[in-house]
């Protein structure tokens, strides 16, 4: 018998839904709290009552009854940074799927901000907080300790996680591109990254190993984060000005490689013969550049869902199996290299 669907003039309870859609009232509370608990077949039944009646839940009940907001808050470094947007909206997607919303924030690549940030997002008392890197404010650390709040720290994994952390090994990266060029038979390596913590570590990573394989550290040159495409070209001009005989740059966004490539241009250097570039993240809307930009490919989207299956997993069991995460990372030798 196909379940009814008239709404009634009364607000509408739990109770009403359940009898429409011929469950139990437990049945209709883990549809709002975990989905995944049920057959597809129920939740897509539960799901056509709830749009045509237009049901919402009472989160302000259910949460002083669950002892939960059913919400996640994440602050970001650059909300305008492409390299971010698969795992925020990877993040969003996981999230949903397991009955919690996601609140974002913005750092601007600023720990004092962040901290402002968290402040501000702890009286609101959300499920779980999600934090890009892994260096926080002395304040950040005490304010995340004493909420007893479940943590994911993303997109590193350079230090003990405050709880748990999902990324890869930025040093490891700059350590892996080093003996990429040197392998190219590469000789006066540089490498161009923005200023914030995790560009840093690469850098400084790729210039240390290029001095471990050929017996002189790699010039660094930096940027203001976010870069910009202005940016990474006068950051390319003054490497070539400072070092003209250059012939392979590490740059640590696709971005600042596409301002290489550009000066580069200009400049009359042809690439890959005599000057190779190597970018960082890979980003889908610079496949169809020409020519193929060669670069370090994360799996931004997976750092999104672990980081949301672990942090759910963290706030129903109170545990996780490992509290780090390595997805690692590759590099991707295209015509640029």
């Amino acid at each position: 018998m196909p379940a009814k669907t008239a709404k009634p003039s009364s607000p509408l309870t739990a109770q009403d839904i359940a009898e429409l859609a011929e469950v139990s009232v437990m049945t209709v509370s883990r549809y709002f709290n975990a989905p995944e608990k049920l057959a597809a077949t129920t939740r897509a039944r539960i799901q056509r009552i709830v749009s045509e009646t237009g049901y919402t839940i009472n989160q302000a009940a259910s949460s002083l009854r669950l002892n939960r907001s059913q919400l996640v808050a994440a602050i970001f470094p650059s909300l305008s940074s492409p390299i971010f947007n698969d795992t925020i909206t990877a993040l969003t997607a996981t999230l949903n799927q397991q009955g919690f919303q996601l609140m974002i924030g913005q750092s601007g690549y600023d720990l004092r901000q962040e901290e402002r940030l968290l402040g501000t997002i702890l009286g609101r008392r959300p499920d779980g907080i999600i934090l890009t890197g892994t260096e926080h404010s002395q304040a950040t650390r005490n304010m995340l300790q004493n909420s007893d709040i479940p943590v994911v720290e993303i997109w590193d994994i350079s230090s003990p996680p405050l709880d748990i952390s999902v990324g890869f090994s930025h040093a490891e990266v700059g350590t892996a591109v080093a003996q990429h060029l040197h392998e190219s038979a590469r000789r006066r390596p540089a490498t161009i990254g923005a200023d914030d913590t995790r560009s840093l570590i690469r850098c400084r990573a790729f210039s240390s190993s290029i001095a471990a394989h050929q017996g002189q550290a790699a010039p660094i040159i930096t940027v203001p984060a976010p870069a910009t495409l202005a940016s990474a070209r006068a950051a390319t001009r003054q490497l070539l000005a400072q070092h003209p005989d250059t012939d392979a740059i590490f740059c640590n966004s696709d971005l600042i490689a596409m301002g290489a490539l550009i000066e580069a241009g200009a400049a009359g250097l042809d690439v890959p013969s005599r000057l190779a570039v190597i970018g960082f993240g890979d980003l889908t809307f610079l496949q169809g550049h020409e020519p193929a930009i060669s670069s370090v490919r994360v799996d931004a989207a997976a750092i999104g869902e672990q980081a949301a299956l672990r942090l759910m997993q963290r706030i129903r069991h109170g545990l996780v199996e490992s509290p780090v995460t390595d997805l690692g990372f590759s590099i991707v030798r295209r015509a640029t290299s």
